[in-house]
């Protein structure tokens, strides 16, 4: 009568202990949908994000090509006016090539600095992938413990 009991006892126990864990996990499930979400609604925020990003850099790369495309039309305007104004046009071209050059630097810094975000944006990203996949991996091994103590439920009942 007692073995009756002690087995009953773990019986319940077990149980109760499967029941405990069988409850983090769908705390821990839910937390994980939610951290998904989360994650999911920020990827796409970023996604989003480095759209426009990569939108506003193909844009100054645009604007560079005309600023290269201004500056090559200005080095043939100034073949065509040497002839006839070389000291003018000497000074004119100066100003020219300054304010391209000033306007290039400051457009591959935008771009360097676009690039430097994506980049931060791309390890944010992963980063947040990691948390994933060791909520996944937590998951499993719960997982695992609930299929153990459900088989020692059995094994124990089974023996009773």
């Amino acid at each position: 009568l007692a073995v009756l009991r002690a087995a009953a006892l773990s019986t319940e126990d077990a149980k109760a202990q499967a029941n405990a864990l069988e409850l983090r996990i769908a705390q821990q499930e839910n937390g994980e949908r939610q951290r998904r979400c989360e994650f999911e609604s920020q990827l796409e925020a970023r996604q989003q994000t480095m759209k426009l990003e990569q939108a506003a850099a193909a844009s100054k790369d645009q604007s560079i090509h005309e600023l290269e495309q201004k500056l090559e039309d200005s080095q043939e305007d100034e073949l065509r006016r040497r002839a006839q104004h070389e000291e003018g046009f000497q000074k004119q071209l100066g100003m020219q090539k300054q304010q391209s050059s000033q306007e290039m630097a400051a457009a591959l810094e935008n771009v360097s600095k676009v690039t430097q975000e994506l980049e931060e944006q791309r390890q944010i990203e992963s980063n947040l992938r990691a948390e994933v996949v060791e909520g996944e991996k937590n998951q499993q091994r719960l997982q695992q413990e609930v299929q153990q103590l459900q088989y020692q439920q059995t094994q124990a009942a089974a023996t009773a």
